[in-house]
């Protein structure tokens, strides 16, 4: 689904004094969570791609392009205890074991390799960003870790909001743009 960035009018909400709070139930998705973490910093010229599938393996959940370059954003559901450079721990139903197949920053670290690979064969060079969240780890413990990584999705407005450098040219955008498009599930 391709959703481009725009300033959402959010309805005033029902304010009633001297009355208890009511607890409303929210199922907001993880689309609506990353498009309002971005939007305030994002206007009108950036789109936001999900379920970007390169190969069989690999595969992104939401890919966002704008003037600042392209930002790749990875959920891991996996409720993750310990992530350093070298060994990655997850906590299971009974113990805390490790992860010796699949460490995430490596695995992001060839996702993002091979996505500027793979724009580079199609003409195009901007810069490609790439964030692992969180979702399921709460107790998460990061020692000597050089990743941009998040345990929520609000990581993500001000990990964007770092990024300096030269703008991407709009034909560039659009090209990427069609490329994802192209991949998208």
């Amino acid at each position: 689904m391709l959703q481009v960035m725009a300033t959402k009018m959010t309805p005033l909400e029902e304010r009633r004094f001297f009355s208890f709070k009511r607890s409303v139930p929210s199922k907001v998705n993880d689309l609506e969570l990353v498009c309002d973490q971005v939007r305030h910093i994002c206007r009108y010229d950036w789109m936001l791609f999900e379920n970007v599938e390169l190969d069989r393996r690999m595969k992104i959940e939401f890919a966002l392009i704008g003037p600042k370059g392209l930002f790749l954003v990875l959920v891991n559901q996996e409720a993750a205890v310990l992530l350093s450079d070298q060994t990655y721990h997850v906590e299971d139903e009974q113990r805390v074991q490790r992860v010796e197949q699949r460490h995430p920053v490596i695995e992001a670290q060839r996702l993002t390799k091979h996505v500027r690979s793979l724009l580079k064969a199609e003409g195009v060079s901007i810069p490609v960003h790439t964030m692992i969240v969180f979702k399921q780890a709460p107790k998460l413990r990061m020692t000597r870790v050089k990743f941009p990584i998040g345990q929520s999705f609000a990581a993500i407005k001000p990990w964007i909001a770092r990024r300096q450098g030269t703008p991407v040219t709009e034909k560039d955008r659009k090209q990427v743009a069609f490329i994802l498009a192209n991949h998208q599930k």
